[in-house]
């Protein structure tokens, strides 16, 4: 099946049933999928910061790292936070199937670091 926002849309409301959302959540994944439809659903993004809070109309970077933060968590998007003047934000969209494996290893007591 071909990556569709119905696809992707279908999947985060069913997530978000199960895991409560907030609108910061639904403003940075829908504009995440905007950019992904403009840049023909490529597997992986890069989205420098500063380009998503301007899209999303005055979020704090504060608010848009916990919505961020979030959506990883609960399996809609894998990314690599990018390094000041140097590297992009990169960001992959997850399929189903990928955001299953990335939360069930999240949840993995094997796969958590020890301090």
């Amino acid at each position: 099946m071909g990556k569709t926002y119905a696809t992707y849309l279908s999947r985060y409301f069913q997530q978000a049933e199960q895991t409560g959302w907030k609108i910061t959540d639904t403003a940075l994944y829908t504009t995440l999928l905007a950019e992904a439809s403009s840049q023909g659903w490529p597997e992986e993004m890069e989205i420098p910061t500063h380009r998503l809070l301007a899209r999303l109309g005055g979020m704090s970077k504060q608010t848009f790292v916990v919505a961020r933060e979030r959506l990883a968590r609960i399996g809609m998007l894998d990314y690599e936070e990018g390094a000041r003047r140097s590297a992009t934000p990169r960001y992959r969209l997850l399929t189903g199937r990928e955001g299953d494996i990335q939360k069930s290893n999240q949840n993995d007591p094997e796969n958590q670091t020890k301090n």
